[in-house]
């Protein structure tokens, strides 16, 4: 495989060390790439994977993360012979690389008694939050209609008119996500 070229920003990414960097770029611009070469980086200096958190935004991104460093490790492998960097590409499929709330969720259930939680916690799915959320809209636009408000009245008014809701709901779900 051949060496990819990094740009001066890319390679300050993957070089920098002891200090904290912020890696801020549109989608496609190679994050993931630059991410994953720096953590293979500081596996090859001597940090064991299991000694690392690696956290994305999506599943989708932690996986390709996951795949990245094991490739990067397994070509590190074959080049140099090293076994321990075969050693820490079998160790990445158990490695923290996840989505920050996946670390979150794991980090409550580790620690629930600090947290004064109940072990057998539960976090809300998205189905879960859409009824909710429809509930609480339903109630607070019932509560709404009863003190009927000036405010109240223009906004019901602006978005479709008494007995239209549809729009008034769509714009209070966008402004509260």
């Amino acid at each position: 495989m051949a060496e990819t070229k990094w740009t001066e920003q890319q390679r300050r990414a993957i070089e920098s060390r002891n200090n904290g960097i912020l890696v801020n770029a549109a989608a496609g611009s190679g994050k993931t790439a630059v991410l994953s070469r720096r953590v293979a980086a500081l596996i090859e200096e001597g940090k064991s994977i299991e000694r690392l958190l690696i956290v994305t935004f999506t599943r989708a991104a932690a996986a390709e993360m996951r795949q990245r460093i094991e490739s990067v490790l397994s070509e590190r492998y074959e080049q140099t012979g090293d076994r321990r960097l075969l050693e820490q590409k079998l160790l990445a499929d158990t490695a923290k690389i996840c989505t920050i709330d996946s670390f979150f969720n794991s980090l409550l259930k580790e620690n629930f008694q600090r947290a004064d939680i109940p072990p057998d916690f539960t976090t809300l799915d998205a189905a879960e939050e859409d009824a909710i959320t429809a509930e609480c809209l339903e109630e607070l636009i019932e509560e709404q209609y009863e003190s009927f408000l000036p405010e109240f009245r223009t906004a019901v008014s602006f978005f479709g008119g008494e007995g239209n809701d549809d729009a008034l709901k769509t714009a209070l779900k966008n402004l509260y996500a």
